[in-house]
């Protein structure tokens, strides 16, 4: 069995508590860590695949992978949108698989977000996604 959480952070900097759940999980994705490249975030079992923003202080995705298995970022092309994503490949037990973490700053993306999405890969991949929809 393989544990995974996804989380939207707003901010991983004193997240103390949140770190020692990290460290049991054998894959992270978190949304909003509010990294940027200046800044030094590191767990000691993961390996941490980071897409800091570099011109706002917040948003930026995390993929972080236990260092038992083998992996790898993976560059999708999508067409230029605000929603932020993160693409990386991992074998476990000798079976590749895609874990995409997404990031949708205002809620506001256009459903050809997600047609070019599932065009841009092919299963089995895991999903995982904040997208920032607020309603009742």
């Amino acid at each position: 069995m393989v544990n995974l959480i996804q989380w939207n952070a707003r901010g991983l900097r004193n997240k103390a508590l949140a770190k020692e759940s990290f460290l049991k999980a054998d894959i992270i994705a978190i949304q909003e860590t509010f990294l940027t490249p200046s800044v030094n975030f590191a767990l000691p079992n993961k390996i941490l695949y980071r897409t800091d923003r570099h011109n706002s202080p917040s948003g930026g995705l995390l993929i972080g992978i236990n260092k038992k298995f083998s992996s790898h970022l993976v560059q999708l092309q999508l067409p230029p949108s605000e929603v932020e994503v993160q693409t990386v490949r991992l074998v476990i037990e000798s079976k590749s698989i895609l874990i995409i973490n997404i990031y949708s700053p205002h809620g506001n993306f256009e459903p050809s977000f997600l047609e070019n999405l599932y065009k841009s890969i092919s299963p089995p991949f895991i999903i995982v996604v904040d997208f920032n929809i607020h309603h009742r």
